[in-house]
């Protein structure tokens, strides 16, 4: 199975991420709070979109990119933080806004 990067955070830099990596070949999950962010061009490229409360497969998950607006303290990317992303965080960390643990 391909794996996923999940792009937290939907807005303009989380949009630009999410079209990069779409480009490149990825399968992209976006995830945002905002229920009114337009996805609907990134959809069409294949941008898959979940709420923030749905769960998370994390051994599909092969990079995590979080938004500027992110907050250090939501949940998502403290559980990446936390080792639920370990897996492949070692692989990806330039596209990681945290410090990866050893």
């Amino acid at each position: 199975m391909k794996k996923v990067t999940i792009v937290l955070g939907l807005g303009v830099s989380g949009k630009a991420a999410a079209e990069l990596v779409l480009k490149q070949g990825a399968l992209v999950l976006g995830i945002d709070s905002d229920p009114r962010i337009d996805t609907r061009h990134l959809q069409s490229l294949g941008l898959f979109v979940q709420k923030e409360s749905d769960p998370i497969d994390w051994d599909h998950v092969d990079r995590l990119i979080v938004s500027p607006g992110i907050s250090p303290k939501h949940e998502i990317y403290r559980g990446a933080k936390n080792g639920e992303f370990r897996s492949s965080a070692r692989r990806s960390s330039r596209y990681l806004n945290f410090p990866q643990k050893n």
